[in-house]
């Protein structure tokens, strides 16, 4: 998959605000918070096969949760020649493993 493909389709299962009428006032906005991804102003061209990096330099994931993952800023980002690791808050680094030509 890649970052735009992602991108849409989180943007595409995110409930309408008006959803949430019957549940606490506050608890939309923070739900919706979670899965909010933004356009950044600058775009950085990307090889196609980083979708992870693609993803973090290209779009604002800074409130983007999933389970107990944050992606929360693209200087948490390191890139090594077979690993992709995001540090973030949490207590364990995720590593996505590279394989070229897939």
């Amino acid at each position: 998959m890649t970052a735009a493909g992602f991108v849409t389709a989180i943007r595409e299962i995110t409930p309408d605000e008006s959803k949430f009428t019957k549940l606490p006032e506050g608890f939309a906005q923070i739900y919706l918070d979670e899965l909010f991804i933004g356009n950044k102003s600058i775009h950085t061209n990307v090889e196609p096969e980083n979708a992870i990096i693609d993803l973090m330099s290209n779009y604002d994931v800074s409130k983007l949760t999933i389970m107990i993952f944050s992606f929360n800023r693209s200087d948490e980002l390191k890139d090594t020649e077979l690993f992709i690791f995001l540090d973030g808050e949490r207590l364990f680094r995720l590593q996505f493993i590279k394989r070229p030509g897939r």
